[in-house]
């Protein structure tokens, strides 16, 4: 009697079924977290490549690995031309390789970064290039031993042109400013901090402070107090307004507590929502003016006064004048007869 295989029941079939299903699943799973993960460094490559910033990898004795395209582009080489046997420090300009050699990369290795500014330079033109330089040391994930050194440096030629134009700016306003007397403050309103250039400080007789910052309630404590209340109505119209006013007021200096006349004007200066967030002014000290316009005010009175006075003495004089011609006339009328009627009695002889 032959024998015969163990029967299977239903509710193993099902089970198997089951079973093979769940495998189906995770395999599936795995397939799409693949493809996921294919697709996602796909995407990175291609932000790589994209990317106008200098991407490069080395290995840890310095020699490039990979450009981008970008990278190429900033020292440039074509994306056809090899970069076998080119060096981070070939990059830069000799007076940087020894320090690109002998701090970044050793800074790199040990301690895991550097990052800063130094200048690369175009392999092609020689043209000088300042970057911000980041390198960073790459572990193998499986060991966590030192794998290759990588890159990331950006351009920065135009902000530095653009910082030294605003530094040329700011010297050629200090000087202005300087030249004139002419103090530049900012409030800043929200905080209630006002931020004074050297002449501020001169103007109202105080040590320039650190940050120069200080706080509003130093320029109210300035001001006189008859003068206050109005300048501060004033100002604060301003503000609600959004506009831009002018003033006179007088302060007392902090260090010899001398009254000076200031003359100020401000704008305010909002955000993107349109809120205040700076008022920019200037403040004059225009004391001696002052005092010239009351000496000339005293002058033009003087001259006014002396003119009244010389005019009620000429019209004294001429008074006097016609009184002593009435006396004359009628003092000379009886002898003048006299005469007359004695030429007659001759001529007619």
């Amino acid at each position: 009697m032959s024998a015969q295989s163990p029967a299977i029941t239903r509710q193993e079939l099902l089970a198997e079924n089951a079973e093979l299903r769940a495998r189906l699943a995770v395999a599936e799973e795995e397939i799409t977290a693949r493809r996921n993960s294919d697709r996602e460094r796909e995407k990175f490559v291609r932000m790589i490549e994209s990317s106008e910033n200098f991407i490069a990898t080395a290995d840890l004795d310095g020699h490039l690995t990979y450009l981008n395209a970008g990278a190429r582009q900033m020292i440039g080489i074509t994306c056809d031309e090899d970069i076998h046997g080119l060096r981070l420090c070939d990059l830069v300009p000799g007076k940087w390789q020894d320090f690109s050699r002998d701090v970044v990369l050793a800074t790199a290795r040990s301690q895991g970064s550097w990052k800063g500014q130094m200048q690369f330079r175009n392999l092609r033109s020689d043209a000088v290039i300042d970057v911000h330089h980041n390198v960073f040391l790459m572990r193998d994930p499986q060991t966590g031993e030192p794998w290759c050194f990588a890159s990331v440096t950006r351009d920065i030629t135009a902000l530095k042109l653009t910082e030294q134009a605003l530094r040329d700016s700011d010297q050629r306003m200090r000087l202005a400013t300087k030249a004139t007397g002419v103090g530049i403050w900012e409030w800043q309103v929200p905080a209630g901090r006002i931020q004074w250039d050297a002449e501020m400080f001169r103007i109202y007789g105080m040590a320039p402070t650190e940050d120069g910052f200080v706080d509003y309630g130093v320029w109210r404590d300035s001001v006189l107090p008859e003068d206050l209340a109005l300048q501060e109505e004033i100002l604060q119209d301003t503000c609600r307004r959004l506009g831009s006013g002018s003033r006179e007021f007088r302060i007392q200096r902090h260090d010899d507590h001398e009254v000076r006349h200031i003359q100020a004007v401000e704008a305010v200066r909002t955000n993107a929502d349109g809120q205040i967030e700076w008022v920019v002014g200037t403040n004059l000290d225009v004391t001696e003016r002052r005092l010239a316009d009351e000496k000339i005010q005293q002058l033009n009175a003087w001259l006014e006064q002396r003119v009244r006075d010389r005019t009620s003495q000429l019209e004294a004089t001429n008074r006097e004048l016609e009184a002593f011609s009435y006396s004359v006339s009628h003092d000379l009328r009886a002898p003048l007869r006299a005469v007359i009627g004695f030429v007659r009695l001759i001529q007619r002889v």
